[in-house]
């Protein structure tokens, strides 16, 4: 494989993230009131189902170029499996070995971290007990002049303004933060998680304005609890490097228009799990840089199958003939 057939490729998948990065972008968790069904939609043709169908799709479209050469179908069907499952295992491992939090959860817990961390924790159980599906504050049976029960209140009475009063010279903070981190992570499974993100809701998110922004943030909160890297933007990543590397090698017009549209697909993909707050930039940014390394390789890999099948039928052909 020539090189450029590697690293133009590789600009490709980088210049996406890396827009994001220089741009100064950062999710915003108020934002969410912006959320597009639009970015729901591209971002769900990358969840596990979709992803099966989208790669029978994809791989049927491949072989369908190379229909006339058998041999060349069946490496380019073995070099497609093998980066896919390749980056996906790649991705799994990563990600459950650096345990890196969702941008959501970052945010939720800089937002709690004015309040006593024993506190929230404490009546969010009370909460969870009386109803796991849908946690409310006034479930917890709250008393005294607590920061959430202030809040119900304010919020009740139309006098809450959305300020905060957090210190920005209080070293305390990250404390409080890391706090709600560990407890979100280590003490709740999933169903809890979820139960304590509805609590939040609950507690912050009230009114009818609101209910983009909680289906929105439910969403998120139903995912994987863990960020890096980016599992839907190296699948992504992936397809699209391996249609950018075959055009390369095919020379066609028709090729290089069915890639135009892969790529596209991809990097919206990519696009919608930063916009969406799935992930952060520099998530996407390594996944990309992933699943080039792993094509790279397998593409080796389905060179060698060729060279071999080919090598076979010719010994046969030879042996027949003599």
């Amino acid at each position: 494989m020539k090189f450029r057939y590697f690293y133009l490729p590789l600009l490709v998948l980088l210049a996406l993230p890396l827009a994001f990065i220089f741009s100064g972008y950062t999710w915003d968790l108020n934002k969410l009131a912006t959320y597009s069904s639009f970015w729901d939609l591209i971002t769900v043709t990358a969840n596990p189902v979709a992803a099966v169908i989208i790669s029978i799709l994809l791989l049927a479209v491949l072989l369908y170029f190379y229909r006339a050469n058998f041999k060349l179908c069946i490496a380019i069907a073995v070099y497609c499996f093998a980066a896919v499952v390749a980056t996906q295992v790649i991705k799994s491992v990563v990600k459950n070995t650096l345990e890196e939090p969702r941008p959501f959860t970052y945010q939720i817990a800089y937002r709690l971290q004015e309040i006593d961390a024993e506190r929230f924790i404490s009546d969010f159980e009370k909460a969870y007990k009386s109803n796991p599906s849908n946690p409310s504050p006034y479930q917890a049976d709250l008393a005294g002049d607590d920061s959430i029960g202030n809040l119900i209140n304010s919020l009740e009475n139309g006098t809450y303004t959305g300020e905060t009063t957090i210190d920005v010279n209080d070293d305390q903070a990250p404390k409080r933060v890391q706090d709600y981190l560990d407890y979100y992570f280590d003490k709740l499974d999933k169903e809890k998680r979820i139960a304590f993100i509805r609590f939040y809701e609950n507690s912050y998110m009230q009114g009818p304005q609101e209910e983009t922004r909680r289906a929105a943030l439910d969403r998120l909160a139903d995912e994987s609890p863990y960020s890096f890297p980016s599992g839907h933007s190296i699948f992504a990543a992936t397809w699209m490097m391996i249609f950018m590397v075959m055009a390369f090698m095919a020379r066609k017009a028709s090729f290089w228009l069915v890639t135009a549209g892969v790529v596209t697909w991809g990097l919206l993909v990519e696009a919608s799990r930063i916009i969406l707050g799935y992930h952060y930039a520099h998530d996407v940014l390594a996944s990309n840089i992933i699943a080039a390394c792993v094509i790279g390789a397998t593409f080796w890999i389905m060179s060698f199958m060729y060279r071999l099948l080919s090598n076979r039928e010719a010994k046969a052909t030879e042996t027949s003939q003599n």
